[in-house]
């Protein structure tokens, strides 16, 4: 255990002095999602990402612990490099726990001593400083912390507090991640009843706590927000499953998400190949089970995402699946050539994979230059690649795919009435990226689709910035502009 502490010492070590530059490869654009809602909650600006719309496009816990660790870190420094790196060790601090609670797994996954370094060099740069900002690590957490409860409720023959615990531990999963926590439920179920079906006569013990916290949840959104659900599901439910699978993955067309499910399903492949000379307890399956869940939820969003599975989804696979392959790791190749290997492989991650991911420093120095460019009181409009921007500008950027926006705005762009909504809010500008030329004739167009296609049309002279934008990471690379216009009036069309 002295080698993770000290793996996690460098860890909050690199954070704190590291390049910014260097930071932001490791998140998402989504990750600002949470950080700049968060900051606004701490500044009491309300649940709002943009300071002007309401929005719950967000899973709750995360954001209160953010909020939490934001109002504190103001009291010290406001300025945004700050608060990320606050984030990071945070995250740091949160996948140190959930290595502890996997530690301490007697029969579920039981990690020798002597494995402790290795398996943690499996999992951190693959798992918990992947797409740091999310609530990835923070529902992997209360994912092994509720794993870890199951087991002692079933070693300690049901003693009540264990009830309580563990259905405390599930209350908090629902809230880190509302829709995988129904996934995750369904494996836990299955593999009770599979354990030993009597086990579900005192289930209802279990489900009382997470039950009135998925009703309050609903409750406190109705009464909120207007609907009961996330706004943001909204967006990325679709029924156009011929449409939808144009995002699987492949090879060329998104070679990082390729590699990822490739491992997901090897991972699998590999154990149902040596399980025969593995010896594993009945309550293994509970891993299993979580596996087989985690495969469905990639699948249902395959199929039923008009985004397909986005880039962190497959995280909650990759967790599970690493737990598989290492079982088989651990009795193939013994412990100090496993470990070369994965240092080789932290090493390559850490400074030439994640080192060569561009999007984030071309973004940053268009933040930068926002902040120069408009004053504080400005209001600007746009569409994608508005989470790091709006938190490392400090500018009221509107969130236009609607991910972290209102229901208001959901109804505008349903509707077509995109047009109206501008003219409502008025915002002053209009910032958006081009990987093609968007001036024609002295003037610059802008064209996305959100339900509809939309066309944004103005003079090519209130153009107040076009900054270089660079695309992609080391398997491929585009290059274009950010572009800020000055809005005199909204000439907006849909089609």
């Amino acid at each position: 255990m002295a080698y993770v502490n000290i793996y996690i010492i460098i860890l909050i070590l690199i954070w704190f002095f590291a390049p910014i530059e260097y930071l932001i490869k490791y998140t998402s654009d989504d990750s600002y999602f949470y950080l700049k809602t968060a900051l606004n909650l701490a500044k009491g600006y309300g649940s709002t990402f943009d300071g002007i719309n309401l929005t719950n496009g967000y899973h709750p816990l995360w954001t209160l612990l953010l909020w939490m660790v934001f109002k504190v870190s103001l009291f010290f420094n406001k300025e945004p490099e700050f608060l990320l790196r606050i984030v990071f060790i945070l995250n740091t601090l949160i996948s140190y726990l959930c290595l502890y609670t996997i530690f301490r797994f007697n029969k579920i996954y039981s990690i020798s001593k002597n494995n402790y370094f290795s398996f943690t060099l499996l999992l951190i740069p693959f798992v918990f400083i992947y797409l740091i900002g999310l609530e990835v690590q923070i529902f992997l957490f209360f994912l092994t912390l509720t794993l870890l409860f199951i087991e002692k409720l079933l070693s300690h023959q049901f003693n009540r507090i264990d009830y309580f615990y563990l259905s405390i531990s599930l209350s908090l999963l629902f809230l880190a991640r509302i829709d995988l926590f129904f996934y995750s439920f369904i494996a836990i179920v299955v593999f009770i009843y599979t354990y030993d079906k009597k086990l579900l006569t005192h289930f209802y013990k279990l489900i009382i706590i997470p039950f009135l916290s998925v009703i309050i949840y609903l409750i406190i959104n109705k009464i909120v927000f207007g609907e009961f659900f996330l706004i943001s599901g909204k967006y990325k439910l679709s029924e156009n499953i011929i449409s939808n699978l144009k995002f699987f993955p492949t090879p060329f067309g998104n070679p990082i998400d390729f590699i990822i499910l490739a491992l997901i399903i090897v991972s699998g492949a590999l154990y149902y190949i040596f399980k025969g000379k593995i010896k594993l307890c009945k309550e293994f399956n509970l891993i299993l089970n979580i596996y087989y869940s985690s495969i469905i939820f990639l699948i249902v969003n395959f199929v039923f995402n008009h985004n397909g599975a986005r880039e962190w989804y497959y995280t909650y696979s990759l967790f599970p699946a690493l737990l598989l392959v290492y079982t088989v790791l651990k009795y193939l190749i013994k412990t100090k050539y496993l470990v070369a290997i994965l240092i080789f492989m932290n090493l390559f991650y850490l400074l030439v994979f994640r080192n060569n991911y561009y999007n984030h420093e071309s973004a940053l120095e268009f933040a930068k230059r926002i902040n120069q460019s408009t004053s504080s009181d400005d209001v600007i409009y746009q569409v994608d690649y508005s989470g790091l921007v709006s938190f490392f500008s400090d500018r009221r950027i509107i969130n236009g795919d609607g991910l972290i926006n209102s229901y208001e705005y959901y109804k505008y762009v349903k509707s077509g009435n995109l047009k109206e909504y501008l003219d409502k809010k008025n915002p002053k500008y209009l910032s958006f990226y081009s990987f093609e030329n968007p001036i024609k004739n002295d003037s610059i167009f802008y064209r996305f689709r959100l339900f509809k296609d939309y066309f944004i049309k103005e003079k090519d002279s209130n153009i107040i910035l076009v900054s270089p934008f660079i695309y992609g990471g080391i398997f491929r690379k585009k290059t274009g502009n950010f572009y800020l216009v000055k809005i005199d009036e909204w000439n907006v069309s849909a089609n």
